[in-house]
């Protein structure tokens, strides 16, 4: 007992210093929630990433479909892959309200 004891106490140590800690509030209310985002009044949200571009084919056509369905969406990009032959794709993702990140 006293074992098992300690190790729950090491856990939640261990824990507090990786995690919010509201995170241990919400766990101990037996509400878990690792992340919060407000969410518009308007509708209901979805969190689209894409990593490793831009791509100088593939992103093109998902900027259209993404377009198409009004939807946003969040692009992690590789600074070498950023050059003269990519950078319109970037500015259209900005253009068209996307957010852009950088790996």
């Amino acid at each position: 007992m006293v074992p098992a004891i300690f190790l729950a106490i090491i856990g939640i140590l261990a824990l507090s210093h990786v995690a919010p800690f509201p995170f241990l509030f919400d766990a101990a209310a037996g509400k878990l929630c690792v992340w919060r985002a407000s969410v518009p009044a308007k509708g209901q949200v979805l969190y689209l990433t894409f990593d490793d571009g831009p791509n100088l084919s593939a992103t093109p056509q998902l900027l259209d479909l993404l377009k198409e369905k009004e939807v946003c969406a969040t692009f992690f990009l590789i600074d070498t892959y950023v050059d003269e032959r990519s950078a319109p794709i970037v500015r259209r993702m900005f253009e068209e309200g996307h957010t852009v990140g950088l790996h």
